[in-house]
């Protein structure tokens, strides 16, 4: 089974269009994609409010004068 899904990932026809683009790549494969050992951890440090340090884009008109403040 295992053979099968490596040969399965090496021969996929999409390939990463740059290094940003290697999020979904496995790393034996020269991806930065985690394990599912590391994205347990992350999901559940998300789920704890870990992953929320972002500000929520503000909508509606407050949102478009600060950009026209920021272009001034």
């Amino acid at each position: 089974m295992e053979a099968l899904l490596d040969e399965a990932q090496r021969s996929y026809p999409d390939q990463p269009s740059g290094p940003e683009d290697r999020w979904w790549l496995p790393a034996h494969l020269g991806g930065t994609a985690p394990t599912p050992e590391e994205a347990a951890v992350r999901d559940a440090e998300f789920a704890r409010g870990a992953g929320k340090t972002e500000k929520p884009a503000r909508k509606g008109i407050s949102r478009v004068a600060d950009l026209v403040r920021r272009r001034r």
